[in-house]
């Protein structure tokens, strides 16, 4: 037991001679050691100073966003000849006062493009506190007649535009059994009798009173001032308008009933004074 406690004052006598000898030895390794701890000490500094930067930042530019400099000041919308301001206004949603960060210009473009003659659209957000509506507006290129139902003005995509009380004088005519939707698309048979309206040449565009869909979603046309023209579908339309020409420019029209193109290099003709 005495030789324990006679050998700790030793060990501390050394410990302590130790690092006399270090400090007296090598001061060097002290400087660098309030060196490294300096340097450590600044880097927590800065890091703290851009972390307390970025704070300020973010909670003004929150702020901002939901003060009265980024209100909506105004909106613009520029209408069409079908489609008035008053259906832009409510498509875009939004009003004066609302916060512009809450607009959500997507979602107005696709309500914007939903309406029945707009073709396309440019929705855009300025941050000086206004929203712009600029659109493009669809052309009719049919009318599909649904007997009681009324006309039906078709663009190029087949797309049901408006509901009208008469024919235009200037738009081919698709007769068809089923009353579409405005604002949706056509049905298939109804779209493929618009392709055959499109594909009539001048010539029998003249002789041809109305494209018409049959019950049985067959494709005819009437004729002026008689008797049908019977294609069946749209399926090899080039060569059934060929061989319509063809007969036409070559065979006797007179008493003429049906003429049958369904199979196109061999048509048939039917005459008669009334047609069954």
């Amino acid at each position: 037991m005495s030789l324990l406690l006679g050998d700790r004052p030793k060990s501390e006598k050394a410990a302590r001679r130790a690092e006399a000898v270090l400090a007296v030895i090598d001061p060097r390794i002290d400087a660098r050691r309030r060196e490294v701890l300096a340097a450590r000490r600044a880097r927590r500094h800065r890091r703290l100073v851009v972390l307390a930067v970025l704070i300020t930042v973010i909670a003004g530019g929150l702020g901002l966003s939901r003060s009265a400099a980024l209100d909506i000041d105004s909106i613009k919308v520029t209408p069409g000849v079908h489609t008035s301001e008053r259906e832009l206004r409510d498509a875009v949603g939004a009003r004066i006062g609302d916060h512009l960060m809450d607009v959500d210009v997507e979602v107005i473009d696709a309500r914007v493009r939903s309406l029945p003659w707009v073709k396309d659209a440019t929705v855009e957000r300025f941050w000086k506190g206004s929203v712009a509506v600029t659109i493009t507006e669809r052309v009719p290129i049919a009318t599909l007649h649904a007997g009681t139902a009324g006309w039906f003005l078709v663009d190029a995509d087949y797309r049901v535009l408006a509901l009208q009380a008469s024919a235009p004088a200037d738009l081919p005519i698709v007769e068809t059994t089923r009353p579409p939707v405005v604002g949706a698309a056509v049905a298939a048979v109804d779209a493929d009798a618009i392709k055959v309206a499109k594909a009539l040449t001048p010539g029998l565009r003249s002789r041809v009173e109305a494209v018409t869909v049959t019950p049985a979603d067959l494709i005819e046309l009437r004729l002026r001032p008689a008797g049908v023209a019977r294609l069946g579908s749209a399926e090899h339309l080039d060569q059934k308008v060929t061989s319509l020409q063809t007969v036409f420019a070559q065979v006797d029209l007179q008493n003429l009933c049906v003429v049958d193109v369904r199979v196109a290099d061999a048509p048939v003709l039917t005459r008669g004074t009334t047609c069954a």
